[in-house]
């Protein structure tokens, strides 16, 4: 449950584990380059992150300004 009480899947709804997550989320990269960029663009690590986006905005502007 979450942090109101509300459950944190639908009813029904199957839990994938994460290896069937990232080997769906690979096929699915690898059918779009190959039908609209010919195979052509180069691999990707796709990842996933439980944050809320602005969280993940700040976290991203807060390791940009460290950078410089």
């Amino acid at each position: 449950m979450d942090m109101q009480g509300a459950p944190l899947t639908q009813p029904g709804l199957q839990v994938r584990s994460t290896k069937d997550t990232y080997d769906r989320l690979q096929q699915a990269y690898e059918h779009f380059n190959r039908a609209l960029f010919d195979g052509t663009l180069p691999n990707a690590l796709i990842t996933l992150q439980r944050r809320p986006p602005e969280r993940a905005a700040n976290a991203c502007a807060i390791a940009a300004r460290n950078a410089t």
